[in-house]
């Protein structure tokens, strides 16, 4: 008998919502004083719930970098041109319909190739085995979780001893000054990706233990598993990060949801926890936004201040920035043609090898518009997949990202449809790439490739340890 798929479709799902949407802009627009939806968003939203129900991809969570991109689309470059045009800055309508055929081009180009990459795969053909780890492999697997751990620990130690800071006054400062430094945690972002990356390593290997090993853990090993969950939770909020605080909370979530979709008696909590993680999450980066820059203990702010609402629309307005990229392009700035991929596929080569390596495409755009100097830019700006496309080679470039995003979806969604729907790390690794998949079309692509980078392939790491089908069965002896 063939499980079932641990979600239903979400392709499925998502072309519903999106239409229904579709249909409460066009309710909404008929009240007073509002305005009808800006015409080629709203032909791009049309299009992306069609291609959703007409070109579905395969069951369950094989398809969640598709559905990532389309959420993302929606979120952050369609919601504000179809819900609330007014609030839209004033442009030239040459400018307004170049940004919304580059939109429209975007959803075409991501399909087409999804779609063709798909129709030239082989086919594969799902097990269904249960995944059952040896137990010299559970063995390794808890080193995994010990190693991380210790390693993790002892970063911590090193970088507050190097800023002479408490140790908690180092984890509890969000994204900003460190209380009783001269410095701040920008500048050892190497250092806090590196206990990221470690910790994550813990993190996918407690995750594993849990989904696996189930009742043959000792007490003690299940707490320590279901601290490091936690302590992943915490070290995305001490980042300040919204996109790396949703990296963080996935392997926790997803955790949460298999454990409970083992369990007959807890089976049909699912939904209910999933709609509270999300509505906490949302909750969380309200505070985050809040209080990062300094230590959270000191933040004086009331409820104002940690408004979910007033964050989230400022994290969505990322439209008018595809905007200001169409009208920049190419009189004031010109085509970088090309030379932002760079950034994205060799931008872990050190610089003072190659000093002329191009920068990513935000740091290009915002330099070149601002003429002003690097150490004068203070923090990175989302320029949008479409952005980013549209200033390397115009409405063409705004297409031939999109496909290439298509063929990168394709091939992770696939890697997934690789394994096992019992394999335990199947659902986690689905939603790390979905949400990836969505920051990386809110931009900067190079900025957004490598914060996904590390959890999701330390988490692959791991992943391919496990083995994708059960040890075989000891022949008794004659």
């Amino acid at each position: 008998m063939k499980p079932a798929s641990p979600l239903p479709d979400p392709v499925r799902v998502l072309s519903v919502v999106y239409f229904l949407i579709l249909l409460l802009a066009l309710f909404r627009s008929a009240l007073p004083e509002s305005l009808f939806p800006l015409g080629l968003p709203f032909l791009t939203a049309i299009l992306s719930a069609a291609s959703l129900w007409t070109l579905r991809g395969t069951q369950g969570t094989t398809s969640f970098m598709r559905v990532g991109f389309h959420v993302g689309m929606f979120a952050f470059l369609l919601s504000f041109p179809i819900f609330s045009p007014d609030a839209l800055p004033d442009v030239e309508d040459r400018i307004r319909s170049l940004a919304g055929w580059t939109l429209v081009l975007s959803v075409v180009g991501f399909e087409l190739s999804y779609w063709v990459l798909g129709a030239f795969r082989r086919p594969h053909v799902e097990s269904t085995a249960e995944i059952a780890i040896p137990r010299s492999r559970q063995t390794v697997l808890t080193a995994m979780v010990v190693v991380g751990l210790v390693a993790w620990a002892a970063t911590v130690v090193a970088v507050a001893r190097a800023l002479q800071v408490p140790i908690i006054s180092m984890l509890l400062t969000v994204r900003g000054k460190v209380e009783g430094t001269r410095g701040s945690v920008g500048p050892l972002l190497q250092y806090v990706t590196a206990i990221s990356g470690l910790l994550y390593f813990s993190g996918t290997g407690a995750a594993s233990a849990l989904l696996v090993s189930g009742r043959r853990l000792s007490g003690l090993r299940r707490r320590l598993c279901w601290s490091i969950l936690l302590l992943c939770l915490m070290l995305g909020f001490n980042r300040g990060s919204r996109a790396f605080f949703a990296f963080s909370a996935m392997p926790l979530v997803a955790t949460s949801w298999n454990l409970l979709a083992k369990s007959p008696r807890l089976r049909s909590l699912r939904w209910p926890f999933a709609w509270s993680a999300a509505g906490g999450i949302v909750l969380i980066w309200g505070v985050m936004s809040a209080v990062r820059g300094g230590d959270a203990r000191e933040f004086e702010g009331g409820w104002e201040e940690v408004s979910p609402e007033r964050h989230t629309e400022a994290a969505l307005t990322i439209y008018t920035e595809l905007e200001r990229v169409v009208t920049a392009c190419p009189d004031r700035v010109p085509f970088v043609y090309g030379d932002s991929l760079v950034a994205v596929f060799l931008g872990w080569f050190p610089r003072p090898f190659w000093p002329e390596k191009p920068y990513p495409f935000s740091t290009t755009f915002w330099l070149a518009s601002h003429k002003k100097s690097l150490t004068e830019m203070r923090t990175s700006i989302a320029y949008s997949l479409p952005g980013e496309g549209y200033g390397n080679f115009g409405l063409f470039g705004g297409f031939l990202w999109a496909a290439l995003f298509g063929a990168g979806c394709r091939m992770g969604d696939d890697r997934i449809a690789s394994l096992p729907p019992s394999h335990p790390l199947r659902l986690q690794l689905s939603a790390l790439l979905g949400v990836w998949s969505a920051i990386l079309v809110r931009g900067g692509v190079a900025e957004m490739f490598y914060l996904g980078a590390i959890p999701i392939g330390l988490s692959w790491i791991v992943c391919r340890y496990i083995p994708s089908a059960p040890p075989p069965r000891s022949e008794p002896p004659a």
